[in-house]
């Protein structure tokens, strides 16, 4: 038991994508139920906060699940980037604690002051900043010092939604949100920039390809730019033509970007297209939103979806999936149950945007439907990759 104890903490990604992934199921599963129970309102979790059901639902997807998958990437990839030891043991036990202590208080905030809520779910990112940090003391690159505002931008986002959560503030919390969507993405343009062209290149030569992707430093700095700006406009400017225009920008930009990456090379390796799906559900989300903003032909919260179910669901899985079989020395082939799940949240993604469209008259039954893929593969993914992340690393 100590030994498996042991390995569970002994690198980030174990504990905070194993959570993650069950966290998954466990905040969508009485989402689907109340909203079909409330015939598509959304309502009736039956916690007595008088927090809107969508609110809480935004925050948990975003402060709960998303924050531990971005939390196991960052203190696995830092070693890497720095080479130096990961953060693990004590350290990373603590900082799992914060995050299980962040989902307790916002399932049962009536049981403490909202005040005492906000403090123990906003000091996660705080404390992971400190030991990513700590980490990088003496590797740190300049092109890594763009995530310290990421990161800022995360906790202010959090504390945004607190403040009206606490009576505090009026319509923070729905700015809170955008914020931490648009951070989230940004993170996925940065990051994505770096591994997809760089697993595609790798896979790619070692098949004896020539043609391989194309990546220009100044396509990488304008995708980087539209989206920072993106941020900025959509907290200063919200659902205003400036902003709108962001948006489209930033979406024409990294589908560019996309297109010279040769993603048909690789339709055949399921771990390396599930990449390529959520980047490219990334920019169909931006063109969707852009559409909303500047001509309102369709509701933002259907580009949120395909940005949130098809690109932070489809990327983190992707990434979870390949750290998991890399870093616990097993090869990074996607089995058929897990290409299978791939698939199944794009199709989830894909149902969440059309099914109000094409079948409105099914409008609670396709929700319900898109929330069953989601709990689905999430749970696959639990289930297999429960004794691959709590058992030591194989070869030790």
């Amino acid at each position: 038991m100590n030994t498996r104890i042991n390995a569970f903490f002994s690198y980030g990604f174990r504990p905070f994508f194993l959570l993650g992934a069950i966290y998954a199921v466990i905040v969508v599963l009485p989402w689907v139920v109340h909203f079909m129970d409330a015939g598509g309102q959304g309502i009736g979790f039956g916690i007595g906060t008088g927090i809107p059901a969508t609110e809480w639902h935004a925050h948990e997807m975003l402060f709960g699940y998303t924050s531990a998958i971005i939390a196991g990437f960052f203190l696995t990839a830092v070693p890497s980037w720095t080479k130096r030891k990961p953060v693990a043991g004590v350290s990373l036990f603590g900082l799992t604690i914060v995050w299980v202590l962040g989902r307790l208080v916002n399932w049962f905030p009536d049981q403490l002051p909202f005040g005492v809520a906000a403090v123990i779910d906003g000091a996660f990112i705080p404390f992971l900043v400190a030991l990513v940090i700590r980490a990088l003391t003496a590797g740190w690159s300049k092109r890594n010092l763009i995530f310290l505002p990421v990161f800022a931008g995360l906790f202010a986002a959090n504390v945004m939604v607190h403040l009206e959560w606490m009576g505090v503030t009026s319509e923070t919390a729905a700015q809170g949100h955008r914020l931490a969507l648009d951070l989230v993405i940004a993170l996925i343009i940065l990051l994505g920039g770096r591994v997809i062209p760089a697993f595609t290149t790798s896979f790619l030569h070692n098949r004896g390809d020539v043609v391989l992707p194309r990546q220009s430093a100044w396509m990488t700095r304008l995708a980087v730019l539209s989206v920072v700006a993106m941020v900025i406009t959509n907290q200063a400017l919200p659902d205003t033509f400036a902003s709108g225009v962001v948006v489209a920008f930033a979406a024409m930009v990294n589908g560019l970007r996309l297109a010279g990456w040769r993603g048909h090379r690789v339709l055949g390796t399921p771990i390396l297209w599930v990449l390529f799906l959520g980047y490219g559900f990334v920019v169909i989300g931006l063109v969707a939103d852009a559409v909303a903003i500047l001509w309102d032909w369709l509701p933002r919260s259907t580009a949120d979806h395909l940005l949130t179910i098809g690109g932070i669901g489809c990327m983190t899985l992707g990434i979870m999936t390949r750290a998991g079989l890399g870093h616990t020395g097993r090869q990074p082939h996607a089995t058929p149950v897990m290409s299978t799940a791939f698939v199944a949240l794009a199709v989830a993604a894909a149902l969440r945007t059309l099914g109000p469209v094409l079948w409105p008259e099914f409008y609670v039954e396709a929700m319900a439907v898109v929330g069953g893929l989601w709990i689905a593969v999430f749970a696959v993914f639990s289930v297999a990759f429960w004794p691959i992340l709590t058992r030591p690393r194989l070869g030790k």
